[in-house]
């Protein structure tokens, strides 16, 4: 089989088609957005269509400023949804009808075991190097007696 790249923008015809015959999506990730959770070119990701109900922490696929990426949902403010990628700084303010799919899989393993359980992981290890680090200051901060 000949294998052609393209951009998930070129494939978005395609994907929301699928999802209106029900049906799911294969597509590997490219980026390192969602890094660590996801690798890129390694990570293949299965996606169903939205069903106008988000979960936090869990990963979708939406629309932003003539993109689509796959980024993580923190939480709804005012009716606008924030997301923001795992390896990212900023976030990103996306609508409801912005958002076209969810992640069910992720390499043939159960997304909601493997995927969350990297995720906590990997931020129970940022915690521990803030705390670390803080240590250290407050340590040099203390007046000598």
């Amino acid at each position: 089989m000949k294998k052609i790249k393209t951009s998930i923008e070129s494939l978005l015809p395609l994907i929301e088609e699928s999802f209106q015959n029900n049906q799911e999506v294969s597509i590997p990730v490219k980026g390192t957005s969602m890094s660590p959770t996801f690798k890129d070119n390694q990570t293949k990701v299965t996606l169903v269509h939205y069903q106008n109900k988000l979960v936090k922490n869990n990963v979708y696929l939406y629309k932003y400023e003539n993109r689509v990426l796959l980024h993580r949902y923190l939480k709804t403010k005012n009716e606008t949804h924030i997301f923001r990628g795992d390896n990212c700084i900023n976030y990103e303010y996306v609508d409801e009808d912005n958002i076209i799919g969810f992640v069910t899989k992720v390499d043939n393993i159960d997304f909601k075991t493997t995927v969350k359980t990297k995720y906590i992981l990997f931020i129970k290890n940022v915690k521990a190097k803030i705390k670390k680090r803080l240590r250290g200051s407050l340590w040099i901060l203390q007046p000598k007696n």
